[in-house]
């Protein structure tokens, strides 16, 4: 068996993915959302009136999954959608009381994984690995048509 370092950032990012999910399933699930909700309840709470269109532009989520997943959150109760006066087909995301009465566990529970993430790292380490994963995510953005990321995105 070889020791060699394996030079794909794809299989650090998949191992990553993998284990953040593990981590964050059950102390979300708690709550009564799913990992893939996540940031959505998230966006809805820190943007709240932002339209579905541009939750799904921002997580980088298709349209249709990004539909589904909210309609999934307004029938457990986290989140209304409501019609845009000015723009009738434009549904905007609106946070419950149910959302707003998780909203400090979850950042918790967040913020708990993060410093998981960055156990053991310098505050200059933590800063250079997320520049340097923004700079991955904006080239694979770019690659597709989209624009860069951008920090207020992150809400």
């Amino acid at each position: 068996m070889s020791n060699r370092r394996i030079d794909s950032p794809g299989f650090y990012i998949a191992q990553l993915t993998r284990l953040h999910r593990k981590a964050l399933a059950a102390e979300v699930e708690e709550l009564g959302v799913n990992y893939g909700q996540i940031s959505l309840v998230m966006q809805a709470l820190s943007c709240p009136g932002k339209s579905q269109d541009e939750i799904s532009n921002t997580l980088g989520i298709d349209k249709a999954a990004t539909a589904r997943r909210l309609a999934a959150l307004e029938k457990s109760g986290f989140i209304v959608r409501r019609e845009n006066i000015e723009n009738r087909r434009q549904k905007l995301v609106y946070p419950t009381d149910k959302a707003w009465n998780i909203e400090e566990r979850l950042r918790t529970v967040l913020e708990e994984s993060k410093e998981r993430s960055f156990r053991g790292f310098t505050p200059q380490e933590r800063e250079q690995a997320i520049d340097m994963l923004i700079r991955m995510v904006d080239a694979y953005r770019e690659s597709l048509g989209q624009p860069p990321f951008e920090e207020k995105d992150n809400a």
